[in-house]
């Protein structure tokens, strides 16, 4: 798995799928009833996400773009922008159902869906 990691990282996610699609041949397909933790059943699974994701994971081009390649910079915003705003202090808190709004108020700024979504809102009404 290290092996495959570092190929992954080096920009040769063709090779590491081809190393994982031969240790899977060796193994054999999972059954259909085969429970969660069972090797073959996971090899076919990260078989299956390497294929479905190869083109996005392209890691080596990421990190000599200076891009993050792992989910802590998601993470921290979470914390920071979230977390922070959901306890309760003296001075401010949100509801859940308060802070839902403002994430979907966030969101559609963010992906530059917020005129697209009030003009919905206007036909509809």
């Amino acid at each position: 798995m290290k092996t495959q990691e570092r190929r992954r990282f080096a920009g040769q996610v063709s090779r590491a799928l081809r190393e994982l699609r031969k240790y899977a041949r060796s193994l054999g397909p999972p059954p259909d009833d085969v429970a969660g933790d069972d090797p073959r059943k996971a090899l076919a699974d990260n078989v299956r996400y390497f294929k479905n994701n190869a083109p996005r994971m392209r890691y080596d081009v990421y990190r000599r773009n200076g891009h993050p390649i792992g989910n802590g910079v998601v993470e921290s915003g979470c914390k920071h922008v979230i977390a922070q705003r959901m306890k309760i202090t003296a001075t401010m808190s949100w509801s859940r159902k308060r802070a839902e709004a403002v994430l979907q108020l966030r969101d559609l700024v963010r992906s530059g869906q917020w005129d697209a979504f009030w003009a919905l809102k206007r036909v509809a009404a």
